[in-house]
């Protein structure tokens, strides 16, 4: 616009004379458009700076943007390991747990096995040759001795029954499975019944 507004001043002015008063000063036609040319040249390094500056503030935008986005990635990964470290946390703890329970049960096995190697400590035998017993009755101080002794099956077990002198039931028991073996005394007169093979050892 204002391109336009020197041109017609300047016509006006060449059709007027060959010299003008521009602020106080008388200037030539020639002069006054060697102004305006370099006012032009101004104004195009101006506009080309101002496209640079535009082209750099787009640039600058874009590095921004990216940026952005860049930290949104890091700020979700972030919350990822967070979640990852809370989790390692925990089974860490679980962990903990699990190795103090477990050996919590290793001691209470060490004390079982302590009062069972006292309870077999008790148990001895006194050396004496174990006594096979067949399938059937049997009368202690006529068919064995009388004495104390630890029944055990002699293959797959069966029921094994003790009865006092006075006929009353001593021993009634399953050897075999979940009785392995069965510890008990029998006087004279006592008699003995069981349905498979079974072996008596001697202890003390």
């Amino acid at each position: 616009m204002r391109k336009y507004l020197l041109l017609m001043i300047v016509i006006i002015f060449t059709a007027c004379s060959q010299s003008v008063d521009l602020e106080g000063s008388v200037v030539t036609y020639e002069e006054l458009s060697e102004k305006i040319a370099e006012k032009e040249d101004d104004l195009d390094k101006a506009s080309r700076k101002l496209e640079e500056k535009e082209k750099e503030l787009a640039d600058i935008q874009k590095e921004l943007e990216e940026s952005e986005s860049k930290i949104s990635l890091n700020k979700a990964t972030l919350e990822k390991l967070e979640t990852l470290a809370a989790n390692e946390k925990e089974m860490n703890e679980n962990v903990e747990k699990s190795e103090s329970k477990l050996k919590e049960l290793k001691s209470k096995i060490k004390e079982k096995e302590k009062e069972l190697e006292d309870i077999t400590e008790v148990v001895r035998k006194t050396g004496d040759e174990p006594i096979s017993l067949g399938a059937g009755h049997f009368v202690v101080g006529e068919d064995i001795p009388s004495g104390r002794y630890e029944a055990f099956p002699d293959g797959r077990g069966s029921n094994f029954v003790v009865y006092d002198s006075s006929g009353r039931l001593s021993v009634n028991t399953i050897l075999g499975g979940r009785v392995p073996s069965y510890v008990f005394t029998a006087g004279d007169g006592y008699e003995i019944e069981n349905n498979a093979p079974a072996k008596l050892v001697p202890i003390e």
